[in-house]
């Protein structure tokens, strides 16, 4: 079972390397600071949820594959659209950046799922922390429904 691990971790980095030196920076705004630190904070959202599941016993289960295959692709997918309806200069009146708004929201989010990994994972998160991730959260499932 490790190696199946071992070897979709290695497969899905070699993949996602070779498609984004050609292919996906340049639909995706190029790889600036902030989506740079977006995918350092995805990377480890990943990886602290392995250890999570590890911890737990269930690293293979249905919430973190669906992470892992659907969600952490779609963020870089709903990049991708901001970018291009920025380019298209369709909403150029916004006086922002649809693409860096959407960036700055996934990071906040991953930061969030970091934390709550380590929450879990034994890590104690310092309460003022705590009570501003819980407001974000709240105003999240507010704003969701």
């Amino acid at each position: 079972m490790k190696n199946i691990l071992e070897n979709l971790i290695i497969d899905t980095v070699n993949l996602f390397k070779y498609l984004c030196l050609g292919f996906i920076i340049p639909l995706i705004g190029g790889f600036d600071n902030a989506l740079e630190s977006l995918f350092i904070l995805t990377v480890l959202d990943v990886i602290t949820g392995i250890l999570k599941g590890v911890k737990n016993g269930n690293v293979f289960s249905h919430t973190m594959y669906k992470g892992f295959i659907f969600k952490k692709p779609s963020i870089y997918i709903a990049i991708t659209v901001m970018y291009q309806i920025d380019k298209s200069g369709a909403l150029k009146d916004l006086g922002f950046s649809l693409r860096e708004m959407l960036i700055n929201a996934c990071i906040i989010m991953e930061g969030i799922s970091i934390l709550e990994n380590l929450e879990n994972l034994g890590f104690p998160i310092p309460t003022p922390i705590k009570n501003i991730l819980a407001s974000v959260k709240h105003k999240e499932s507010v704003e969701g429904d």
